[in-house]
């Protein structure tokens, strides 16, 4: 462990494309549908253990190359870039059967989907992973309202 951040580094926060140590908020009304907190979305540098073990960026890096999927073929330069799109301003929000908040956007004929949890050590919600998908087929409870 670096003796100048006591933090490990997979639990550190990973810089999103805005500068910024987050990559998205659940405000206050995406809270109160999840009937949950509302705070700071943040991607981690995270680990992975195979295909359920794991969180974070390197868990989504494992993923994508699993899933043989490119970021530039969706349009994003870096897989932290999609993260931010979906995470930054999510069309809707569903629970999965695990009961984790996914969050949803759609990017042409794609959606991606960042699955969080909340981190009560350091009160903000984290990604777990983040995957592109043809469908969203999981129903809403929250969405986004029409400009």
């Amino acid at each position: 462990m670096d003796k100048n951040n006591p933090i490990q580094p997979e639990f550190r926060s990973v810089m999103a494309p805005n500068g910024a140590m987050h990559v998205g908020v659940i405000d206050e009304a995406m809270a109160l549908k999840l009937g949950r907190a509302e705070g700071l979305v943040r991607l981690l540098n995270g680990f992975d253990n195979g295909r359920h073990a794991g969180f974070g960026l390197a868990h989504i890096e494992s993923h994508q190359t699993r899933k043989n999927y490119s970021t530039d073929k969706l349009g994003f330069r870096t897989l932290v870039h999609m993260v931010a799109f979906c995470c930054v301003d999510p069309d809707k929000i569903s629970i999965g059967n695990n009961g984790r908040p996914i969050l949803w956007r759609k990017k042409g004929h794609v959606w991606i989907k960042c699955v969080l949890d909340w981190s009560v050590e350091r009160d903000c919600w984290h990604v777990i992973t983040a995957i592109p998908t043809a469908s969203s087929r999981d129903a809403p409870i929250w969405e986004k309202e029409a400009d």
